[in-house]
């Protein structure tokens, strides 16, 4: 199921982009997978850890705040890029 909602992430493009470069398959896939397996592992852990000490939905509500803070984050600095080249 993550191999379906991962298809086409940067992860992903930077992995086929390092495969090709270097021509060394093997050794992208390799790293590839203990580093989505590290970050997996450690995303499990401290969210554990912090819904010991937290209660979910206030969890759910901070992350949800902090998604939609760092979109619009990315919106306004797009749109005073592209105000400023005009």
């Amino acid at each position: 199921m993550i191999l379906l909602m991962e298809l086409g992430d940067k992860t992903q493009l930077s992995a086929m982009a390092l495969a090709i470069k270097y021509e060394a398959p093997k050794d992208i896939y390799v790293g590839t997978l203990l580093g989505l397996s590290a970050v997996t592992a450690v995303g499990a852990v401290f969210g554990t850890l912090l819904s010991a000490v937290l209660p979910v939905n206030l969890i759910q509500k901070v992350g949800g705040t902090t998604f939609i803070a760092i979109g619009a984050w990315i919106l306004i600095d797009h749109l005073r890029k592209r105000r400023k080249d005009r």
